[in-house]
């Protein structure tokens, strides 16, 4: 290990020991956030609310239909990904991808491509499917006895999770999608034709796709003393390819009958699709949630094999339930007390049109750090953005966008949602690290340039 390596072992381990949990970090931003508000309304920056009127908008966000209905959604997404992504077919297409690969960059291309093919897809399948096929991986080469670096597949592994808000189920397009938002005063509605389905972001996120290939390739091919040293580290233990939750017996004929399960499924797609095409809903979080529930209950075959996988999916989603309703209490308070407009009018001095977009996605993933979750983040973030956006004349879409690469771009270094590949590849996040860190320097220089030159190439 060179000298720069060991500096970001060293870094990493630092920040695994003294990062807070996310919901302290939460915590911690109401209580910033509380005392800002004070000083603004104390200097006659913007409304003097006092501490009685903080605490009443802080209480009314909490409490917002909007935020509420909005942490349902991002449930939604993690459970159903998760159930999608612990099907019996999709544990198939598991052992065949782990049986493909010979040598160490093999295994990382194909681990690299499966995660960022389900960070295209779904963030909730991304969190899963590639430490499956890591660890699938692994244990093929364990069997036959050969080297192979576990922390080089985790960071392949964990690669979907830097392009997943780019992707269809990000959180902030699909949001704005809607025709009610929380920044709809702002902006209004903007449809998916501006953000996720635009070409520009198409090529955009085929560039950053192959850039993170081609990375994860070239530290495969240079880092032989890492095989060794890891390959220790295997257990005998066989991958999990499915569910763990065992379903109890009994219960209605129904509920273990897959013709009746799929029949199910097959009608929700059809009224989805229905639905769409004659324009009755748009194709937002919503149409997004519905049609991985419908897929992932067809690929289950039985109403209670889908319900088992929700129930274990699930277990995750007590930090969204948790920390969303104190973010939107933190925007409430930003809204209020006037700190949007006032970050709005800081983020507007220091840039120009041209220089708007980059600093957009460097400053969304500085907040990353603090706000470990996407939708959480763009309930905070968004509306600041977007104001600033649309004082110095930048397209909303391409404001939305590059919020999204910012939140997925810092997620290299954020071990928030590493946690099941972390306990599935038994590593710990400095590990991880080691390899992410490159990852995020190639990922942060491309997209930068890019947010330089496409909007004016194509404009």
């Amino acid at each position: 290990m060179n000298a720069s390596e060991e500096r970001v072992r060293r870094w990493a381990e630092r920040s695994e020991r003294w990062v807070p949990d996310p919901l302290l970090l939460a915590i911690l931003l109401t209580g910033v956030i509380v005392v800002t508000a004070l000083v603004l309304g104390a200097f006659h920056v913007g409304p003097a609310l006092g501490l009685g009127g903080v605490a009443g908008v802080w209480v009314k966000g909490l409490g917002s239909s909007v935020g509420l209905a909005f942490a349902f959604q991002m449930c939604l997404v993690l459970v159903t990904g998760h159930a999608l992504a612990c099907s019996p077919p999709a544990a198939r297409v598991v052992r065949w991808l782990a049986s493909l690969p010979r040598g160490q960059a093999q295994a990382t291309m194909v681990v690299g491509v499966s995660a960022l093919a389900a960070g295209v897809v779904h963030w909730g399948l991304a969190a899963v499917l590639g430490a499956l096929v890591a660890r699938g991986i692994a244990d093929g080469f364990r069997r036959r006895g050969e080297a192979i670096s576990l922390p080089l597949l985790g960071a392949a592994a964990y690669v979907g999770m830097a392009i997943w808000h780019a992707g269809l189920s990000g959180s902030a397009p699909l949001t704005v999608a809607q025709p009610l938002h929380f920044a709809s005063e702002v902006v209004g509605q903007v449809p998916l034709s501006q953000t996720l389905f635009r070409f520009e972001n198409i090529i955009l996120l085929s560039v950053v796709a192959l850039v993170l290939l081609a990375v994860l390739y070239g530290l495969a091919r240079r880092s032989p003393d890492a095989v060794e040293e890891f390959a220790a580290g295997a257990d005998d233990e066989e991958p999990p390819s499915g569910s763990t939750f065992k379903s109890e017996p009994g219960g209605v004929a129904l509920e273990h009958a897959p013709w009746f399960g799929r029949s199910c499924a097959a009608l929700m797609a059809v009224g989805l699709v229905y639905a769409l095409m004659a324009e009755v809903v748009a194709f937002d979080l919503n149409a997004v949630n519905l049609g991985f529930l419908s897929f992932g209950l067809f690929l289950h075959g039985t109403l209670r094999a889908y319900m088992d996988a929700v129930t274990e999916g699930a277990r995750g989603a007590g930090a969204i339930l948790v920390q969303f309703p104190l973010y939107f209490g933190i925007l409430e308070i930003m809204r209020a007390a006037g700190i949007v407009t006032w970050l709005s009018g800081l983020l507007v001095g220091l840039s120009s049109a041209t220089t708007f977009l980059p600093l957009a996605f460097l400053s969304a993933g500085l907040v990353n750090f603090f706000v470990p979750s996407g939708g959480g983040q763009w309930a905070v973030q968004g509306p600041i953005l977007l104001e600033a956006g649309l004082s110095v004349g930048v397209d909303p879409g391409w404001v939305i966008l590059a919020f999204a690469y910012g939140d997925g771009w810092t997620n290299l270094l954020q071990p928030f949602w590493a946690l099941p590949l972390l306990s599935l590849l038994r590593l710990r996040a400095a590990d991880l690290v080691l390899y992410t860190f490159w990852l995020f320097l190639a990922m942060g220089a491309v997209v930068v340039t890019l947010l330089f030159l496409l909007p004016t190439i194509v404009s």
